[in-house]
């Protein structure tokens, strides 16, 4: 099974038990993303992910309002404030 489609089945179940996402799109490639929000009592999630569509590394910290800031490493920071289900 390829990332994508593992991507693609994880944030199925993770709709289907109606955990919060985020949406941002890929520094990288900017095709769109979803990510699990942290609940509001916890800090944010930061973590080295893998775009599920173009395979490269970026840096992501995810705040419990859908806010979500990127960086590739060069220095450049992205913020969205795209908020999904």
């Amino acid at each position: 099974m390829s990332l994508l489609q593992d991507y693609q089945r994880w944030i199925a179940n993770a709709r289907a038990a109606g955990r919060p996402l985020a949406g941002y799109s890929c520094p990288h490639c900017g095709q769109a993303i979803e990510t699990l929000r942290p609940s509001p009592d916890v800090e944010p999630f930061d973590s080295l992910t893998t775009c599920p569509h173009c395979q490269q590394l970026h840096f992501k910290v995810v705040w419990s309002n859908g806010r979500v800031q990127t960086t590739t490493g060069t220095g450049a920071i992205h913020t969205s404030q795209e908020v999904t289900a």
